[in-house]
């Protein structure tokens, strides 16, 4: 802690919220809301490593599609699975073994989505799609009570963070959504928040206040419209009428 000083929380929101491990594994504490800025800036990392991903198979002559899967395997890997099983416990708890399926077509839309994006506009889409899902599960942990959840276990809780950060995440997310969309990014951004905001009430009301699978769905529910909205923004093909 001493040697990575203030920069001590981003290794938290590192060691929390993917497979890269920076600095001691000391004791979280009172760095765990100090995080929470990094939790969501470390999606410019993790959407940019799944953009690699697809650059590579690409290079090596691969269709778009496999690069696509190369991507939405490669966010899967570099964010710890984070997401997609702290999606699959919430559907479980919901629909038993309905759950799997639920998880496949998580999947399976964001990897159809990516494919169906212009691949110049795949960067910008992973970053923006990884930077608002992870901003949507912050910003639940605002709108409704703070999440105490196990400090040491993967999440994306980090207890209470203050509106301050809040605005200021929220304004860096919508200069990067306006930036690569223009208006329509930031209707992506407001059409993420009021998910997070509806199933934040959905699990108030059947589990007491939202957990940390709760937010690992709204993150799931929030990249995947994103890349569905970049799919229709810049579309790889024309519009297909039946």
């Amino acid at each position: 802690m001493r040697r990575l000083g203030p920069l001590y929380p981003a290794s938290v929101a590192l060691r929390r919220t993917t497979v890269m491990r920076v600095g001691p594994n000391a004791p979280i504490g009172e760095d765990l809301a100090r995080s929470a800025p990094w939790v969501v800036g470390l999606g410019a990392i993790t959407g940019f490593a799944g953009y690699a991903a697809a650059w590579v198979v690409a290079r090596w002559g691969a269709s778009p599609l496999l690069a696509a899967a190369a991507a939405v395997a490669a966010l899967a890997i570099v964010g710890g699975a984070v997401m997609e099983s702290g999606f699959a416990r919430w559907a479980e708890r919901r629909a038993g073994r309905a759950a799997v399926i639920a998880s496949v077509t998580s999947m399976v839309v964001r990897f159809a989505a990516l494919a169906s994006i212009a691949p110049g506009r795949w960067l910008a889409a992973l970053v923006v799609a990884e930077l608002a899902a992870r901003w949507s599960a912050v910003l639940l942990q605002r709108l409704g009570d703070p999440i105490f959840d196990d400090a040491e276990r993967p999440g994306y809780s980090v207890g209470e963070v203050s509106w301050g950060v809040i605005g200021a995440v929220t304004a860096a997310v919508a200069i990067a959504a306006a930036w690569a969309f223009g208006w329509r990014g930031i209707a992506a951004l407001v059409a993420c928040g009021a998910c997070a905001f509806a199933l934040g009430l959905e699990a108030q009301r059947r589990d007491g206040q939202p957990g940390s699978d709760a937010l690992a769905a709204v993150a799931a529910l929030a990249g995947a419209i994103v890349l569905v909205a970049a799919a229709l923004i810049a579309p790889a093909w024309p519009a297909w009428t039946p």
